[in-house]
């Protein structure tokens, strides 16, 4: 194990090397023109400046019911620079782009699983590759002030705190503030927050009483509610619920949740995407993937086809209905979300090539990417190790808001924890296979190669299959 300054250098350099190449890769590569208002980078820019509505600054001056407050206070301060520094907000979102993944791939992601995963291969040669493969996949999310990343950096934080050798009170009331930003940025993460509370509650590295577990659980939430509590009283004074949690609502005045709407679009929609100037006539559309088996479904049950904005359920109870009354079919349906949401053609929220094109690049490095995992796992199958409750516990926790984002219009980004798990499997764990490959036949290697052939054919194949059901609506 190296000594403490001897990992805080590798880390710090990772951290250095990562913000250096994604801020000169986005000022050469990255789109610097303006976001339009339809696209939600844009919103969120635009939030910043509702704390002020009233010509001073009031967190209950804060009216939106769709998003949390959190993330457009943190960009207040950015958007006070760029209005009197001389910046451009495209450069500064490629600034603030370039601090998240530099803290997240040159640190707490590869620092979160080496403290789950100890014996796994952390050089500086793999931790770079990890970063290389992460910023080959979402480098153009980083130009756009969205609170994807910031959700997912700020959740790592959190269960790097809470996995680490001693839960000191310290960590685990900020390991509670970080938790409760993430819920704020994302609300996917509120699914997390029960394996989260068991992983304080119930520790195994050594024994503890339970008033102790209990006292740990208790500082977790005090630590949780310090983010959530303003939320809770911006709820309560502009839309008159008492709750801190993120509304959801698209209107002050208005009654939809967009939960709802989503459960329905995620059964008619394979994905969505959304085109930056770049469908015919140069205009800005939302892409959508029909899917007509969900399409059937809905029709079978009794449901009529509404507009992209209008609830196809009134409530979870109907949805709930239709899912348990057609198990199979709506299993087959989630398990194609959890395809699309991992089958990733674009490294940029918005699409600026021709979305018409069906890509080929990016999905066979992808499939390449999961073939390798696929070995990595067959491997530790045939060589099986004792896995500890923490490490189950938090992968638990990692990947259950991939659950929700199957079950709703699939984005690539809905599924991030589990992109991130697979690059960082793969990059960590490699040499487990690559120790097995050398033992192996040429009879052995051509079979693999072979089965790497069908394996990518055929993701390419129902990858095409899925991009023949796109269709435009147009914002």
């Amino acid at each position: 194990m190296p000594s403490t300054s001897a990992a805080f250098r590798l880390y710090s350099r990772c951290v250095i090397g990562v913000f250096i190449l994604v801020v000169v890769g986005l000022l050469l590569f990255g789109h610097q023109g303006s976001i339009p208002f339809d696209f939600d980078a844009y919103g969120y820019w635009d939030l910043a400046s509702h704390f002020f509505r009233t010509g001073h600054f009031s967190l209950l001056s804060f009216d939106s019911s769709l998003r949390g407050y959190l993330f457009p206070l943190i960009l207040m301060v950015p958007k006070v620079v760029v209005a009197h520094g001389g910046m451009t907000p495209s450069q500064m979102s490629i600034l603030l782009g370039a601090l998240q993944a530099a803290l997240l791939f040159g640190w707490v992601l590869p620092a979160l699983y080496n403290a789950a995963r100890p014996g796994s291969m952390f050089s500086a040669q793999r931790r770079m590759l990890f970063a290389a493969l992460g910023l080959f996949f979402w480098g153009g999310y980083f130009n756009y002030t969205l609170s994807d990343f910031p959700a997912i950096l700020a959740f790592s934080g959190a269960l790097l705190l809470l996995i680490s050798k001693q839960l000191r009170p310290w960590n685990l009331l900020f390991a509670g503030v970080l938790l409760g930003a993430a819920l704020n940025f994302r609300p996917f993460f509120l699914v997390s927050i029960p394996p989260m509370m068991l992983l304080v509650g119930c520790p195994t590295q050594k024994l503890m009483s339970w008033s102790v577990r209990l006292r740990n659980i208790l500082l977790l939430m005090i630590g949780m509610a310090l983010p959530l509590l303003p939320q809770w009283q911006i709820n309560r004074v502009n839309f008159g619920r008492n709750t801190p949690l993120v509304l959801a609502q698209f209107a002050k005045n208005q009654s939809s949740n967009l939960t709802l709407l989503q459960l329905g679009w995620g059964l008619k929609m394979q994905k969505v995407e959304s085109a930056f100037g770049s469908v015919p006539g140069a205009r800005n559309a939302l892409v959508i993937y029909r899917d007509p088996k969900g399409e059937q479904l809905l029709r079978d049950v009794g449901y009529q086809q509404p507009g992209i904005k209008d609830a196809i359920f009134k409530s979870f109870a109907e949805y709930l209905n239709v899912i348990l009354h057609h198990p199979i079919t709506a299993g087959t349906i989630y398990l194609s979300r959890l395809f699309n949401g991992l089958d990733q053609h674009h490294n940029t929220p918005y699409i600026r090539q021709p979305i018409q094109q069906f890509t080929w690049l990016m999905p066979i490095v992808n499939y390449s990417v999961w073939f390798g995992v696929l070995l990595i796992l067959l491997r530790c199958r045939m060589r099986p190790r004792t896995v500890k409750l923490t490490q189950a516990i938090s992968l638990l926790a990692w990947l259950l808001p991939c659950g929700v984002g199957c079950v709703v219009a699939t984005e690539n980004r809905f599924l991030l924890p589990a992109h991130l798990l697979l690059y960082a499997v793969l990059c960590f764990e490699w040499r487990t296979v690559l120790r097995g490959w050398r033992e192996q036949n040429w009879q052995t290697i051509g079979i693999a190669s072979g089965a790497y052939v069908g394996f990518v054919t055929i993701c390419l194949t129902f990858s095409w299959a899925i991009h023949q059901q796109q269709f435009l609506v147009f914002v």
